[in-house]
């Protein structure tokens, strides 16, 4: 087994992606609370596959939340949806296992510079402001107006290139860009 996955590692061209994380909503206080979305591209493709989160941060406070050690423990995805259903990931199967981790580290990235970037926090915002959130942003979730760089005034957002290297990379960049994507998530479990 272990040769056939060295062949397949040395001869196989793996899928490179980009994770695009949207965070519109951080909690700075315990539990750390943080929504939004990622935005998952293959390389040189035109469709992308969208997963919606809600994610606690488990560390004991803000400092250590972007500690730049990154620990995938940290981080526990409460909700994780795609375009239409619920994404219920069993991470005993190594490939969702691996693609959770990829998530998780994307979002750290972004929380790392959202952190350097902003000087100040909001603690809460109004129903009005929340309204005018969701209008801008519900016609990106339907996939009716494209992804543009209009997002940052709306949340947070930060992009990141993964180009897998190993089978285990490749397992998680396409468990992210079909499985996820799928109905019933193609994940045991799901309903």
């Amino acid at each position: 087994m272990l040769a056939s996955l060295t062949t397949m590692s040395e001869n196989k061209t793996f899928t490179n992606i980009t994770i695009e994380t949207l965070v519109l909503v951080a909690v700075w206080e315990r539990p750390f609370v943080f929504q939004g979305c990622f935005k998952i591209t293959r390389t040189g493709a035109i469709h992308s596959v969208l997963l919606f989160f809600r994610c606690e941060c488990l560390t004991p406070d803000q400092s250590d939340t972007i500690n730049p050690d990154f620990s995938p423990h940290d981080y526990r995805f409460t909700h994780l949806y795609n375009a239409t259903h619920p994404v219920r990931p069993d991470p005993a199967i190594q490939s969702v296992n691996h693609a959770l981790y990829l998530l998780k580290y994307a979002l750290h990235a972004t929380l790392t510079e959202m952190h350097k970037s902003q000087t100040q926090r909001f603690m809460s915002i109004d129903a009005v402001a929340m309204q005018a959130m969701i209008r801008r942003v519900e016609p990106i979730l339907k996939g009716e107006v494209k992804w543009t760089g209009a997002e940052e005034e709306l949340g947070f957002a930060a992009s990141m290139d993964f180009s897998p290297q190993e089978v285990m990379g490749e397992m998680a960049a396409n468990t992210l860009l079909k499985c996820f994507n799928h109905p019933d998530n193609g994940l045991p479990g799901t309903h």
